[in-house]
């Protein structure tokens, strides 16, 4: 009873952020009053019956798992297009954004499905006529469905009940891949990069490290090879998005971090963020020359005292961000759309194994797949 007490409070203000959500189309998570979060069939299902609503999505297989998964991605458009060339000719910006590829930090991947569903019939429906979204709501299927108790899993985070995994099928921290390119996963998310070629990457992430009181922190792309994009990002792009969001909702978000000292939690040593190698996916896509956002929700409560961090009213928060931050990937494609071109025509792959392998391709029923090969 005190577990969903909390998780209620925190609901209380974000309820305040998006209209009444459609009764036929929810989430797991939004169906049991957050208790519980979606299953990889639960996250299936939801798409399925978002297809039968809508001709604004398109569903295809990103990789397979080791485990024999077939991982999703949505394309979301208005109005639909064929492919990257299409894309691209509209002059709209293209939004990859990515959730659940650390399996027991479970915002992200509800809060994909329902920016899918509030973009395309929902409240934030205006929104799709000035982007395109490459949407991957799972992106650690494997990992999703090893469940187990919060506690184990993901100390300190204030629920779920039960949550899945960290690492993938293979044992693999998903988000330090970007360079071996190890998992599948990550193999198939590089081809889709590589091909549709976004501006902007979204890679959402729960933190249950240090307890600071902001709702959701941020981090741009962090090495130090710097270019346009990532300059517009760190210096104008996410000022802006903290601005707006506590102009408009009432909330603070901050740069991602941690206290150096935990025990208590104490600015005395210094505030650290993570490192700048391009093994994590936003500095891998940061030096591409692309916008890249790391978003990263607080899901913890410090046991022992009356601070809360509400679980569940976050993933409001992250589908509002998420709603704020298309919108101005919109205003960054206008303003800056001629040397866009220009750097897009320079633009290589960051590796030649990252363009001609380590997937191979095939069709079924008039759906792209990828399927893993020789690495």
């Amino acid at each position: 009873m005190a577990q969903r007490s909390l998780w209620h409070r925190g609901l209380t203000g974000v309820l305040l952020f998006i209209p009444t959500i459609l009764a036929a189309q929810q989430t797991t998570a939004e169906r049991t009053g957050f208790q519980e979060t979606s299953s990889y069939s639960d996250v299936l299902d939801f798409l399925r019956a978002l297809q039968h609503e809508t001709t604004d999505i398109r569903v295809a297989t990103l990789a397979r798992s080791v485990e024999g998964r077939d991982i999703p991605w949505v394309l979301a458009a208005r109005p639909m297009v064929d492919g990257p060339i299409a894309a691209h000719a509209t002059g709209k910006p293209i939004v990859y954004l990515q959730g659940n590829i650390h399996a027991g930090e479970v915002e992200g991947k509800e809060a994909a499905q329902m920016l899918l569903r509030d973009m395309t019939v929902g409240p934030l429906r205006s929104l799709l006529d000035s982007v395109i979204l490459l949407v991957v709501p799972i992106y650690n299927v494997d990992g999703n469905e090893r469940f187990g108790p919060v506690e184990e899993h993901r100390p300190g985070q204030n629920g779920p009940v039960r949550v899945g995994l960290r690492s993938n099928g293979q044992g693999i921290g998903l988000n330090r891949d970007y360079i071996k390119m190890e998992a599948p996963e990550t193999r198939g998310a590089a081809w889709l990069i590589n091909r549709w070629d976004p501006d902007i990457f979204i890679d959402m992430h729960t933190t249950n490290g240090s307890y600071h009181g902001y709702q959701l922190t941020y981090a741009p792309g962090l090495n130090p090879n710097d270019n346009v994009a990532n300059a517009y990002v760190r210096d104008e792009f996410l000022p802006l998005i903290r601005q707006r969001v506590r102009e408009r909702h009432g909330q603070e978000i901050f740069w991602y971090g941690n206290f150096r000292n935990q025990n208590p939690d104490s600015l005395d040593q210094g505030w650290y963020t993570y490192d700048a190698r391009p093994r994590f996916g936003t500095n891998w896509f940061g030096m591409r020359g692309r916008m890249a956002i790391l978003s990263d929700r607080v899901g913890g409560r410090k046991v022992g005292t009356d601070s809360d961090y509400p679980g569940p009213g976050g993933l409001r928060a992250t589908t509002v961000r998420g709603g704020a931050v298309a919108i101005g990937a919109a205003g960054y494609h206008g303003r800056h759309r001629r040397d866009h071109r220009a750097r897009r025509r320079r633009r290589r792959p960051v590796c030649q194994a990252q363009a001609n392998g380590p997937v191979s391709h095939h069709r079924h029923a008039g759906v792209l797949s990828i399927r893993p090969g020789a690495s």
